[in-house]
């Protein structure tokens, strides 16, 4: 299984033609700041092709993480809603997000909860709340639920698009292998790029000119 911390060793190593040394500028922690947005990008990539070849749009399960155990808070009469514990990736929200449930005390689960689009939302809202039904939408960070059952001792689940834990280098990261060239390479010339910048010694606050350059 691919760790956060080979593809990083990789990446380095294609870099610095080798072994960096240890006062290489070009850290652990800048490349991890690169990652997610690599993986991000090849998320669309996959997203956009499988509309191209299949006609359906959908992602590869590689690239889903599942959160739970996540506080729900009443926001309205029969609207609840909780926070993403981080915004899906690569593609919007709306399509980043796979599957919402709430769970009970007791660890019971609920059938997955029906997705709304903007419009459908202008026009449940208006409406009495269908029994037994769960419905969600979501706007920014934050996802919302319309139900008539009271979600006071629930917590949420959800499985979204996500780059994995980039806290811990050791976690095993949530890409189809096929992509892993892609990610090398975007991440290698954009910080090859950022390392050929001139250094400004100046320190006065104006660009350089070409010819400093």
């Amino acid at each position: 299984m691919l760790t956060r911390y080979k593809l990083i060793e990789r990446i380095r190593m294609v870099i610095y033609n080798g072994q960096p040394s240890d006062d290489a500028t070009i850290t652990f922690e800048l490349v991890n700041e690169w990652l997610n947005d690599a993986i991000g990008i090849v998320a669309k990539a996959n997203y956009v092709e499988s509309i191209k070849l299949d006609g359906i749009s959908y992602l590869n399960n590689a690239f889903y993480s599942s959160f739970s155990d996540i506080a729900i808070t009443q926001d309205n009469v029969n609207l609840y809603k909780f926070q993403l514990p981080e915004y899906p990736i690569g593609i919007g929200s709306n399509e980043g997000i796979a599957s919402v449930v709430v769970v009970n005390s007791n660890g019971n689960v609920s059938y997955d909860a029906v997705q709304l689009t903007t419009n459908q939302v202008s026009y449940v809202r208006g409406r009495r709340t269908p029994p037994n039904k769960m419905l969600y939408y979501n706007e920014n960070s934050y996802v919302f639920l319309i139900t008539s059952v009271p979600l006071f001792e629930f917590t949420a689940s959800v499985r979204l698009v996500s780059a994995g834990d980039s806290s811990d280098l050791d976690s095993i990261l949530n890409i189809p292998s096929e992509y892993v060239p892609q990610i090398i390479d975007y991440i290698v010339k954009n910080l090859l790029l950022e390392r050929n910048q001139p250094v400004d010694l100046a320190n006065d606050g104006t660009d350089l000119s070409p010819r400093q350059m």
